[in-house]
C-alpha cells in the first residue's frame, strides 16, 4: 500500500512534469477542499472545470448542490485564468473573472474582483477586491488513508 506522503509526491510530480513539458493539462490531483466544501476538478480538450463535490452545509442553503460549478476556464501559463460564480438564495450564481497560478505542490489560488450585490437583492451593484470571494484557495485534498 502506498503512502499518503508518496501518492502525493509522484503527484505533485507529474505535475510539475507536465508544465515542464510544456503541455500544462496534466492534473496531478481532481479533489480539492475550498473553504470547507470538497470540489471536483475536471479538465476535457483543455477546458477546466471546478465543481462542488460536496458542499459545507451554508452554500447547500443557498441551492448549491453537488456537480454546481463554481469555475471554468483554461490552463493560462502555469496557471489557471476563467469565471468563478458567486451565490446567493434565489438568485443566479453572479460570474466574475479570475486569474492565479496552479502550484506543483497540489494548491491553486484565483483571484479577481468579485461581484458585490444589492441588499436583499440579486442585482450585481459593483465589482470589489476586498470581498471573501476575490481570493479563492483550493488545497488538494488528500484523503483519509
Amino acid at each position: 500500500m502506498t503512502s499518503r506522503i508518496a501518492r502525493t509526491s509522484c503527484a505533485t510530480l507529474a505535475l510539475a512534469l507536465a508544465f515542464c513539458l510544456g503541455t500544462g493539462t496534466a492534473l496531478a490531483f481532481d479533489l480539492y477542499e475550498h473553504n470547507g466544501s470538497l470540489v471536483r476538478l475536471t479538465e476535457r480538450n483543455g477546458l477546466v472545470t471546478i465543481s462542488y463535490q460536496n458542499p459545507k452545509s451554508s452554500l447547500r442553503k443557498l441551492g448549491v448542490r453537488n456537480g454546481t460549478v463554481l469555475f471554468t476556464g483554461r490552463f493560462k501559463g502555469r496557471g489557471l485564468a476563467g469565471t468563478a460564480y458567486v451565490f446567493r438564495k434565489g438568485c443566479q450564481p453572479a460570474p466574475y473573472d479570475v486569474a492565479g497560478p496552479a502550484t506543483g505542490g497540489g494548491s491553486i489560488y484565483l483571484s479577481g474582483a468579485a461581484p458585490v450585490r444589492a441588499r436583499g437583492s440579486c442585482a450585481v451593484t459593483g465589482y470589489s477586491e476586498r470581498s471573501g470571494n476575490a481570493r479563492l484557495v483550493f488545497d488538494a485534498f488528500q484523503g483519509d488513508d
